[in-house]
C-alpha cells in the first residue's frame, strides 16, 4: 500500500486539467522553463502534493502537442498570417512550399513594418546567419534605424536555401510589401547569391559590404607574424584615412613590406573596396551603419525569445512578442521626447537651435560632433554665391589630419 506522502506520484492520482494546460502553455510562450513553472504550480496549489501531476507529465504534455503540430506547421502559420490580415489589411505574406507540403519560403512584413519603411527604409541591413528553429531554416530579417537610432524589423522571411533564386524571391516580395521605392542602400555580408540577387532586383540600389565581417577575417587570413605585426597599421588606414588616393598609397605601402602582395585574400577584399571602406562611401547616406553588427545585435536580442527547438509557429509567436516589446522602446523613445527638453552643454547658438529641432538621442549624437570639431582649424579656401570651400585641419594623436 502507497503511504499517503507518495500517493501524488502514482499515475492514478495525476492528471493535468485543462486550466493547468492552458497556463503551462502561457507560461512556456513566455520562455519560462519547466521546472519554473512547477514553482509557480506550487505556489498556486498550495505545495508540490497539491498540484495534481509531476515534471515529467509536463514534459509529455508538451512533446504531445508539438507533435500535433509536426505535419500542420505550415497549415497554421498560415492561418495565422490571414488571421492578422483579417485584422489588419496592411499585414502582407507569401507562404511556398514542396511538393510534400513542406515550407520552402515565407515572407512577411505588418502594418507597423510597412509604414516604417517610408519613413526609414533608406538604408537596409540584412543578415541571414540566425537559425531559430527545429527545420534548420535560415531566418533572414531586414532590418532598418529609426530617428532614435533604434534597431527596427521592416521585414522577415524564411528561406530554405540561399540561393541567387530564393533571394531574388525575397527581395521582389520585399518591393510588392514597400511599394515606395528600393532602399538607397542595402548592408550584407559576402554572399555571392545575394549579391547577384541584389544587382538583379534593385539595379539602383547601393551594396555596402559588412566592413565588420571583413575586417575579422584578417586574423584567420593572414599569416599570424603578419597579422600581429601589420594589422593595427591595416585598421588605423582602413578606419581613419578619408582621402581615397592616399588610402590606395598607404594599403599599398603596407601590403609590400608585409610582403602580402600576391595574397589572393588580401586582393580580393582590396579589389572590392569601393563596397565596404570608409573613404569610398563617405558621401553615401548610410543612417550611421557601415556593417551588420546591427543585425547581430538584434539577434541577441531575439534570442531571450526563441530557440532552435522552435516549430515554425512557436517561433512566429515568439518573435511576434519580442517584436512588441521591442517596439515599446520607440513608444518610449517618443514619450520622452515630448515630454523632455534636451539640455546644452554647449552655450553656443548653433547648439541651441540643434536642441529644438533634433530629437535628444540625434541632438546628442550632433552635440558630441561640435565638441570634437571645436579644436579644428578651418581656412576658407573659396567663396562665391554657389558655394563656400573650407580647409579643416585637425591634430590628433600627434598628427595632422586634413579635409
Amino acid at each position: 500500500m502507497t503511504p499517503l506522502e507518495r500517493i501524488h506520484f502514482m499515475r492514478s492520482h495525476r492528471h493535468i486539467s485543462e486550466p493547468a494546460k492552458l497556463l503551462t502553455k502561457q507560461l512556456g510562450s513566455a520562455d519560462i522553463p519547466t521546472h519554473k513553472k512547477m514553482s509557480i504550480l506550487e505556489v498556486q496549489s498550495g505545495g508540490m502534493e497539491k498540484i495534481g501531476f509531476t515534471k515529467k507529465d509536463i514534459y509529455n504534455f508538451e512533446y504531445y502537442e508539438s507533435s500535433l503540430m509536426k505535419n500542420h506547421d505550415v497549415e497554421l502559420v498560415n492561418e495565422y498570417f490571414l488571421a492578422e490580415q483579417k485584422n489588419n489589411i496592411s499585414f502582407y505574406f507569401k507562404i511556398e512550399g514542396d511538393s510534400n507540403d513542406r515550407l520552402t519560403r515565407c515572407f512577411w512584413a505588418d502594418a507597423t513594418s510597412r509604414r516604417a519603411y517610408r519613413f526609414y527604409g533608406d538604408v537596409v541591413v540584412l543578415d541571414t546567419t540566425f537559425n531559430t528553429n527545429r527545420y534548420g531554416l535560415p531566418f533572414a530579417p531586414m532590418l532598418g534605424v529609426n530617428n532614435h537610432g533604434q534597431t527596427i524589423v521592416l521585414a522577415c522571411a524564411f528561406l530554405s536555401k540561399e540561393t541567387t533564386e530564393s533571394f531574388i524571391w525575397m527581395f521582389e516580395e520585399f518591393k510588392k510589401a514597400m511599394p515606395s521605392g528600393e532602399p538607397k542602400m542595402i548592408i550584407t555580408d559576402q554572399d555571392a547569391a545575394m549579391a547577384r540577387a541584389i544587382f538583379e532586383v534593385f539595379p539602383t540600389t547601393f551594396h555596402r559590404l559588412c566592413i565588420w565581417h571583413i575586417t575579422t577575417k584578417f586574423s584567420d587570413k593572414l599569416r599570424r607574424t603578419a597579422y600581429e605585426e601589420y594589422w593595427k597599421e591595416f585598421k588605423e588606414t582602413i578606419w581613419e584615412i578619408d582621402n581615397i588616393d592616399e588610402f590606395e598609397e598607404k594599403w599599398h605601402a603596407i601590403v609590400i613590406k608585409s610582403s602580402l602582395t600576391y595574397h589572393p585574400w588580401m586582393s580580393s577584399v582590396f579589389d572590392l573596396r569601393k563596397s565596404w571602406v570608409p573613404a569610398y562611401v563617405k558621401h553615401l547616406f548610410s543612417a550611421g551603419m557601415s556593417s551588420s553588427q546591427r543585425a547581430e545585435s538584434s539577434h541577441a536580442f531575439f534570442k531571450q525569445y526563441i530557440s532552435r527547438r522552435n516549430s515554425l509557429m512557436d517561433f512566429i509567436t515568439r518573435f511576434q512578442r519580442a517584436l512588441s516589446h521591442q517596439r515599446q522602446k520607440e513608444l518610449l523613445a517618443d514619450h520622452i521626447d515630448a515630454f523632455e527638453k534636451s539640455q546644452c552643454a554647449l552655450l553656443i547658438t548653433m547648439d541651441k537651435q540643434m536642441a529644438e529641432i533634433y530629437i535628444k538621442a540625434m541632438f546628442q549624437k550632433f552635440e558630441q560632433e561640435l565638441m570634437q570639431s571645436l579644436p579644428c582649424f578651418m581656412e576658407l579656401k573659396m567663396d562665391d554665391a554657389s558655394k563656400a570651400i573650407y580647409k579643416v585641419s585637425e591634430r590628433k594623436r600627434g598628427k595632422t589630419r586634413v579635409t
